[in-house]
């Protein structure tokens, strides 16, 4: 398991990621994200309270709790 590279936050200090490619697809199926939207799996060394420029950590529990994408400009 890597470590990131800065830990900010506690969601830093997650365990490792165990999302593959193929449950990108499914979630991006199920939730019906477009594919304008990239979703990638962060590397092992990233910290996730520091995001690439452009891009947002989300995580697939809020997607389970109703949140969909693309986000409505007002969020």
């Amino acid at each position: 398991m890597g470590v990131p590279k800065e830990n900010l936050f506690s969601v830093d200090y997650l365990g490792p990621n165990k999302i593959s490619e193929r449950e990108i697809a499914k979630y991006r199926a199920e939730y019906r994200i477009p594919e304008s939207v990239r979703m990638r799996i962060p590397g092992p060394t990233e910290s996730l309270s520091k995001p690439k420029d452009g891009e947002v950590v989300f995580f697939t529990d809020v997607l389970v709790q109703g949140v969909r994408l693309p986000l409505q400009p007002v969020v």
